[in-house]
């Protein structure tokens, strides 16, 4: 009887990578429910950073992180990856100054314009006193990997607002720029002064939004040559009470056994996984035959 066993060779395992993606459509009144926070951030010319107010903090905060690279008066003389640890002068606040480092996702997230509707990404930060900006913090737990570019809805009271793939969040039917997104980070930052009010003070207000998920699809060829697996493994065809002792009728050459289970062990024999075929199928005796297991990781 041949073994039951059989090494699997490294070329018989295929990893393929997808993004798998998920909806999720939120309201104001389950927010609380999935960790989802809105945050205001303001403006002031308070110099005293021991006084910033929670908003002060919130308004510096998204700028720093996200847009001082691109705003005309932050702009560094020298390239991101040329810079020290020089300060710069921040234009807001006499005394105050933004550290010359490279911040992760302070950059344009895509080069691509968006068709009629071209937004300069991330320039127009609100720099006036006073000035208010409006954040929307989606967990990662929701987000996963990154928010689909291109999935975003927001629907208010007085319309909706889309996300143009590229960064950039607007009106769909006047067109005005309300803000940004970052992707990566679940964020979605509201700058235009006209839509602080929205969309989150209502209700009724939705967001919805596509999560990707990197999925990693694993493919194993069980290849059965022709001189293997020709006996079954069925414990009833064996005498009862004679180990190793087959019946006549399971030893001839007529006999074809079906496979019906395919298992993956480790270096330890400990059964890793199991795949179930729909319907048994007979082992060849004069070709070979491969199973492929496929299972998600």
């Amino acid at each position: 009887m041949s073994s039951a066993f059989k090494t699997l060779k490294i070329s018989d395992v295929t990893v393929s990578p997808y993004k798998a993606t998920k909806t999720w459509t939120l309201s104001k009144s389950t927010y609380s429910n999935y960790g989802v926070t809105i945050l205001t951030g303001s403006y002031t010319s308070q110099t005293d950073i021991l006084a910033y107010t929670q908003q002060d903090i919130n308004y510096r905060s998204v700028r720093q992180l996200y847009y001082s690279n691109l705003l005309p008066n932050l702009t560094y003389t020298t390239p991101l990856s040329e810079q020290s640890n020089e300060s710069l002068q921040d234009d807001l606040t006499v005394g105050r100054h933004v550290e010359k480092r490279l911040i992760y996702n302070n950059y344009q997230q895509s080069t691509a314009t968006s068709g009629s509707v071209e937004f300069d990404n991330r320039t127009d930060y609100p720099i006036g006193n006073g000035n208010l900006i409006k954040i929307l913090s989606i967990p990662q737990t929701l987000y996963g990997e990154a928010i689909k570019p291109g999935s975003l809805l927001m629907t208010t009271g007085s319309g909706k607002i889309l996300d143009d793939s590229n960064g950039n969040i607007y009106d769909s039917s006047s067109l005005d720029h309300v803000g940004n997104i970052i992707y990566s980070h679940g964020i979605i930052t509201v700058t235009n002064q006209s839509y602080q009010t929205l969309p989150f003070n209502l209700s009724a207000d939705t967001v919805t939004f596509q999560s990707e998920v990197t999925i990693y699809e694993n493919q194993l060829r069980c290849h059965v040559n022709e001189n293997e697996f020709n006996m079954s493994q069925n414990p009833t065809t064996t005498v009862n009470g004679t180990s190793g002792s087959v019946y006549n009728a399971y030893t001839g050459s007529d006999f074809k056994p079906y496979a019906t289970t395919v298992g993956l062990y480790n270096a330890a024999s400990q059964l890793l996984a199991v795949g179930k075929l729909s319907q048994p199928y007979p082992i060849p005796s004069n070709t070979d035959i491969t199973f492929v297991v496929k299972y998600d990781s």
